[in-house]
């Protein structure tokens, strides 16, 4: 029987991993679940996996099959001292003193320093998967992760642009303590993605010709999305956590990929 996804890796999987070493982030992605392998002291980088499915699948479509990966495959045995979860969906940004949570609809996470939530829906097929079958794993919203991670590079220079698979988040600040925007937009085409960028610069009234796109997740130097960026900008770049530290053998990963997961 032939699988119905593709799984690229990056680093080496260690066979007998010794319990409590090592710490395991996973994601569920676009389409594809990911998986990271940290060790547990100094937080290294040291494996990196994605089992990717066909376009346009859903989480619900493939439960079956993740069930089967996650309770055979030895990535994923219960060794580790630490497991995260990231979870990813449309998000909004709200204050902190007007937020009230239901917590059966929506789950929530608070913007490191600050008096803002990110918050989103909550996916109860991902949470029962997860819960089943990493019952001690700490959940974490990927969006609002990757918000704390731009804040302390931000500058009214700098607009931030996440990309995952047809998910956008943008972001802008002032500076670390001055968060200004951050909003979420599915998109499906190269026009859809400068349709959003418009008008995020637009409704801010951002000289674009003076502002810097920073640009990180599911994106290549080598794509539609970072010409059609171009033609827009006149400086853009990729986003580097400088502070990840990286195995020598993932040092051909590119840095601005899965920077969420990778810092959760």
């Amino acid at each position: 029987m032939s699988l119905s996804y593709a799984i690229q890796e990056w680093g080496v999987m260690l066979n007998g991993m010794p319990a409590g070493s090592f710490v395991l982030h996973v994601a569920w992605i676009g389409n594809s679940f990911r998986a990271a392998v940290k060790t547990a002291e100094n937080k290294e980088l040291v494996f990196f996996r994605t089992y990717t499915f066909a376009d346009n699948t859903r989480f619900e479509d493939v439960l079956q099959e993740l069930k089967a990966i996650v309770s055979t495959d030895v990535l994923f045995a219960n060794v580790y001292r630490e497991v995260k979860v990231g979870l990813l969906e449309r998000a909004q940004l709200y204050p902190l003193d007007f937020f009230e949570e239901d917590k059966q609809e929506t789950i929530s996470q608070r913007v490191a320093n600050s008096l803002l939530i990110v918050a989103q829906p909550v996916q109860h097929k991902q949470l029962e998967f997860y819960n089943a079958f990493f019952p001690t794993a700490t959940m974490h919203i990927l969006s609002a992760t990757w918000f704390d991670r731009v804040l302390p590079r931000a500058s009214s220079y700098k607009l931030f642009v996440q990309i995952d698979y047809h998910l956008m988040y943008v972001a802008y600040a002032l500076d670390e303590k001055s968060p200004h925007f951050f909003n979420s937009f599915e998109f499906k085409t190269v026009e859809d993605f400068g349709y959003y960028i418009n008008l995020v610069t637009q409704e801010l009234k951002l000289d674009r010709s003076q502002l810097e796109l920073v640009f990180s997740g599911d994106l290549v130097r080598a794509s539609k999305l970072y010409d059609m960026a171009f033609t827009y900008f006149q400086s853009v770049s990729f986003l580097a956590i400088d502070e990840l530290p990286f195995s020598s053998l993932l040092n051909q990963f590119p840095r601005h990929q899965n920077i969420h997961l990778f810092t959760l």
